[in-house]
């Protein structure tokens, strides 16, 4: 076997384990002002719908301060398949889920992309989205 073969068996393998379905928007760098309210707003995009999996990642919860105020930030993986145009700020929706109701409708922020050559998936580091 190659490891091109490896590789996308690999893949396959990682695909069977994503058992969320996962809505990824990518915010537009030009803003949009309405004519009739002048509110300035920045439109999204759907760059992939489809499955996902959500980890955490074993780390500790790292507590911050911001202006005063306590906050903990709690690393996560979002894995979604090899071809995903991800980018760091896409935001990913968790609409539903096989194994974890309780997940749905968080939403996380992208913060790194780590890229390998033999990657089985795409696995984002993303801190979830707080509303």
């Amino acid at each position: 076997m190659t490891a091109s073969s490896i590789t996308l068996l690999g893949r396959a393998a990682a695909e069977r384990l994503m058992s969320e379905h996962v809505v990824i928007t990518r915010r537009s760098d030009e803003p949009v002002t309405d004519p009739d309210t002048a509110v300035v707003s920045y439109p999204t995009v759907t760059i992939y719908e489809g499955r996902g999996r959500l980890q955490y990642r074993g780390a500790l919860p790292s507590p911050d301060f911001d202006a005063g105020q306590r906050y903990t930030v709690t690393p996560f993986l979002l894995q979604v398949p090899v071809g995903v145009d991800l980018r760091i700020d896409d935001e990913a929706l968790v609409a539903s889920s096989q194994l974890d109701p309780l997940s749905v409708d968080r939403r996380f922020r992208v913060t790194a992309l780590p890229r390998k050559t033999h990657a089985t998936a795409i696995r984002a580091s993303v801190t979830e989205v707080q509303q």
